[in-house]
């Protein structure tokens, strides 16, 4: 519960922004299925795999541009 009045209009104007804003919580992922496949990877199981190891990076912070999440791709790339 949010007792502090100010705390609580901040927290109501960061949601109704977020909301509102096009991109909400959730990021476009840096990378995509293109991009890979593009860098060799071939379309299948181990692609829609290694995107969503990749977009769970990104979220966790691990992963914050495309030059490290391509550098990421490719060590994904040499274990498949």
């Amino acid at each position: 519960e949010i007792t502090n009045p100010e705390c609580a209009r901040a927290i109501a104007e960061d949601a109704d922004r977020l909301a509102t804003d096009g991109i909400g919580l959730a990021p476009e992922p840096i990378l995509t299925g293109d991009d890979l496949i593009a860098m060799g990877m071939t379309p299948g199981p181990a692609l829609g795999s290694a995107l969503r190891d990749l977009y769970d990076r990104q979220l966790a912070g691990e992963i914050r541009t495309p030059d490290q999440a391509r550098r990421a791709a490719r060590r994904l790339l040499g274990s498949v």
